[in-house]
C-alpha cells in the first residue's frame, strides 16, 4: 500500500489534469537476518574465544555472510589471534608462510573465487603462483616462458642474461608441459631491478634477494602442495565414506520398508546394481532424514517396482516348476513301495525328501533339465535307505541320553526302553518305526535343514493345495493313509522314556541291556488302580500309565499270568495285544 504522502501527491496531480501520476519509490533495507547478528553485540573477548575453536575453513565462509564480519574477521587485530590459532589447530598444517597473511591464506585454499575477477568457478591452485585464477584471468596474467625470454628487454644485459631465467617462479601446465611465469612478479622484479640502475652491486642485492623469495616461495609451494593432497584425500574418504553409510540408511531403510527381496536382487545383479547405485540422490554426503528419505524413494521406485514384478514372475515360474517335480517324486514313491514292502506303517511323502542331497538338486533344478518320476526313481532307493538310518539314529541318540551306559553292540532301538511317550499328546508306547507314523510327528510344515528361499516355496506349495477335504494332500496323491507332513523330532526331545524305566525298576531289569522280548514275559499288576484292569502286558502298562500316573506296580504271579494270557488269547485272536496311537501296516494285493 502506499504511503500517505504518495497518494496525496497522486490525487493532486490528476485532479490537475495532469496525466502523469507522480510515484514514490519504497527503500527496501537490507537487515541482517538470522542468529549470528547475535554474536556482534557480545563482548569481544567471548567473540574471539568462540570463533578461535572455528577451523579456518567456517572462518573464510564467515567473512562473506555480512560486511560486520568481514571488517571484524579481516582487522589486524583479530587476524592476529583468531586466525592464528584457527590455523594452530589444523593438523599436520606446516609452518604459516611470511609472504600470506593467515586470511589470504584460507583464502587460497578454502575460496573458489577467482584471484583477478572474483568469478566463483576456479578448483585449481597454483602455488607457485599462489593465487586462483579462472580461465580467462590466467590467460591475461601469464606469459609463456620461451617466448618471452626471447624477447626480454633485458637479455642485452649481461648479467641478466646469463641468471635471469632463475628468478622467476615457473608453473608446468600437467596438461600440455608448456612452462608459465606469473607476469605480475615479472612486473614487480622489474620495477626493483630499474631502481637498482645503475650500481651493479644493488642490481646483484635485488637479483639474490629475488632468487632467495622465489626458493622460499618453491619450497612452501611443494610443502603446502603436499598438505593440500593428503587433505583432499582424507576429505574425499570422508565424503566417500558418508556417502556409504546414506547408501547403507537408504537400503536400511527399504528393507524396514518391506523391500527386501527387491533389494537383494538388485544388488546380486551388476547392471541393475550401477543403475540403482548411480541414482543422485542415494549418494550424497548428507545424513538421511525422513523428508530426504522420500526424495530418494520418489527416485528409485520405479527400479524397486520394476524388480518386484521380475521377482513375482520368476517365483511364479519357480512354483510351478517346483509343483510339478513334487508330483513326479510323489508317483515315483508309490511306484517304488508297491513294489517293495518295508515293513513300515505308513509310506513317506515327497515332502519327506525334500532336503536330502541327491533329490534336492533334482527338485530345483531349473525348468530346461527334463526330471520325471524315472529320474527319482533311480535315487530313490538310496534317499529311503538315509531317511531309515537318519531317524533311527536320532531315536537312538534319544535312548542314550536318558539311559546311562548303554553297550556299543546293543542296538539301544532294541530295548525294551526304547518305548516313547509323545510330549504333545502322551501317547504311548511309540516304539521305531511305528513311531513314523504318529500324527504328533508330522504337526510341523518346516523344514529347517532348507535354505530360507527354498523352505519358503515349499510352504507355499504346501498351502496352495489342499483337496476338499480339507486334508493336506498334493494334487494327484491317491493314498489315504501316507501322512504328507514331513517328520520331525520335536515331540521327542525331552523326558519321553521315564515309563517304561520305571517299569523296568519294578521287573528288576537292568535298562541298558534288556530287550523287548525280555519283558513280553512278564505281567504287571495296578497297585493303586481302581479300574479293575486285571494284569496288563508290557504295552498295555506302558499306556495305563496315562490313566493312573501315581499308581505303584508289581509283578503278577504265574497264576495271573497264565489267566491273563487266556483271556488275551480268547478276546484278541486276530488282532494284536495292544497298538496304541499308530496306524497299522498297509495291506497291499
Amino acid at each position: 500500500m502506499p504511503s500517505r504522502k504518495a497518494s496525496e501527491s497522486s490525487s493532486k496531480d490528476t485532479a490537475n489534469g495532469n496525466l502523469k501520476a507522480k510515484t514514490v519509490k519504497t527503500i527496501v533495507v537490507r537487515k541482517l537476518r538470522g542468529r549470528l547478528q547475535e554474536l556482534l553485540n557480545t563482548p569481544i573477548e567471548i567473540l574471539s574465544e568462540i570463533l578461535s575453536y572455528l577451523p579456518p575453513r567456517d572462518l573464510c565462509s564467515m567473512v562473506r555472510t555480512s560486511k560486520l564480519f568481514r571488517d571484524f574477521l579481516l582487522s589486524k587485530r583479530c587476524s592476529r589471534f583468531i586466525w592464528r590459532d584457527a590455523w594452530k589447530g589444523v593438523e599436520g598444517f606446516p609452518v604459516l608462510p611470511p609472504l600470506l597473511s593467515e586470511p589470504a591464506l584460507a583464502h587460497l585454499l578454502y575460496s573458489l573465487h577467482c584471484h583477478g575477477c572474483g568469478e566463483r568457478t576456479m578448483k585449481r591452485v597454483i602455488f607457485q603462483w599462489q593465487k586462483r585464477y579462472c580461465k580467462v584471468c590466467l590467460k591475461s596474467r601469464r606469459e609463456e616462458w620461451r617466448l618471452w625470454y626471447a624477447g626480454h628487454p633485458l637479455s642485452q644485459d649481461e648479467f641478466f642474461s646469463k641468471l635471469g631465467g632463475f628468478c622467476y617462479s615457473i608453473f608446468n601446465d600437467p596438461s600440455d608441459g608448456t612452462r608459465w611465469f606469473q607476469i605480475e612478479q615479472y612486473e614487480r622484479f622489474l620495477i626493483a631491478w630499474h631502481a637498482a640502475e645503475p650500481n651493479l652491486e644493488a642490481k646483484r642485492q635485488v637479483y639474490e634477494m629475488q632468487i632467495a623469495k622465489k626458493r622460499e616461495i618453491a619450497d612452501y609451494a611443494a610443502a603446502l602442495s603436499s598438505w593440500v593432497d593428503v587433505e583432499r584425500q582424507a576429505r574425499l574418504s570422508d565424503l566417500h565414506a558418508m556417502k556409504e553409510q546414506r547408501f547403507q540408511d537408504v537400503c536400511s531403510r527399504l528393507r524396514d520398508e518391506g523391500w527386501s527381496a527387491e533389494l537383494d536382487h538388485l544388488m546380486s545383479q551388476h547392471c541393475d546394481r550401477r543403475r540403482f547405485e548411480r541414482i543422485s540422490s542415494i549418494r550424497q554426503a548428507s545424513q538421511l532424514t525422513d523428508r530426504a528419505f522420500q526424495r530418494v524413494f520418489i527416485d528409485i521406485e520405479p527400479i524397486l517396482r520394476e524388480a518386484r514384478g521380475f521377482l513375482v514372475a520368476q517365483r511364479k515360474t519357480r512354483l510351478d516348476n517346483l509343483l510339478a517335480r513334487l508330483e513326479e517324486l510323489e508317483a515315483a514313491i508309490e511306484h517304488h513301495y508297491f513294489f517293495h514292502d518295508s515293513g513300515l506303517p505308513c509310506i513317506p511323502s515327497a515332502f519327506d525328501f525334500v532336503c536330502d542331497p541327491e533329490v534336492e538338486p533334482l527338485l530345483r533344478a531349473p525348468s530346461t533339465l527334463e526330471v520325471s518320476s524315472a529320474t527319482f526313481a533311480r535315487v530313490l532307493p538310496f534317499a529311503i535307505s538315509r531317511r531309515e538310518t537318519k531317524f533311527r539314529s536320532e531315536f537312538g541318540k534319544i535312548v542314550k541320553a536318558n539311559v546311562e551306559s548303554v553297550p556299543d553292540n546293543i542296538d539301544p532301538i532294541e530295548l525294551a526302553v526304547a518305548s516313547f511317550r509323545c510330549l504333545n499328546c502322551d501317547a504311548q508306547p511309540l516304539r521305531y518305526p511305528a513311531i513314523l507314523a504318529h500324527p504328533c510327528g508330522h504337526a510341523s510344515t518346516s523344514w529347517p535343514d532348507a535354505p530360507q528361499d527354498y523352505n519358503e516355496d515349499l510352504r507355499e506349495v504346501w498351502s496352495q493345495h489342499w483337496d476338499s477335504h480339507g486334508s493336506r494332500r498334493l494334487v494327484g496323491r491317491s493314498h489315504p493313509l501316507a501322512p504328507e507332513n514331513p517328520f520331525g523330532m520335536s515331540c521327542w526331545e525331552g523326558d519321553t522314556l521315564s515309563s517304561p524305566k520305571a517299569l523296568l525298576a519294578v521287573l528288576n531289569l537292568p535298562p541298558e541291556i534288556a530287550r523287548l522280548e525280555d519283558v513280553q514275559y512278564f505281567r504287571l499288576v495296578c497297585l493303586s488302580c481302581s479300574l479293575g484292569k486285571g494284569a496288563l502286558t508290557w504295552e498295555a502298562a506302558l499306556a495305563h500309565t496315562n490313566e493312573c500316573h501315581d499308581g505303584g506296580w508289581r509283578v503278577a504271579s504265574e497264576e495271573e499270568r497264565y489267566i491273563s494270557m487266556e483271556l488275551e488269547v480268547n478276546a484278541y485272536a486276530f488282532f494284536p495285544t495292544y497298538v496304541p496311537a499308530t496306524r497299522m501296516t498297509i495291506n497291499r494285493r
